[in-house]
């Protein structure tokens, strides 16, 4: 999965910021879903939701080590 090659390769610091900067984007995607607006589907909360998802999955295996 190239998402996932591309989260490993960062550092932590750098996946955090990342995971802001995705919470970010669920949330705008998240508002201008309930409003109605034709911005966002549920298709892009559905893909921000995973992709944070990812990036603790990524910090928690890191912290094990």
């Amino acid at each position: 999965m190239k998402m996932m090659k591309d989260l490993r390769a960062l550092s932590d610091a750098e996946l955090l910021r990342r995971a802001e900067e995705f919470k970010k984007e669920l949330l705008k995607a998240t508002v201008q879903a309930a409003s109605g607006s034709g911005g966002a589907s549920a298709g892009t909360v559905r893909k921000s939701k995973r992709a944070i998802a990812r990036v603790n999955t990524l910090l928690k295996q890191r912290e094990g080590l």
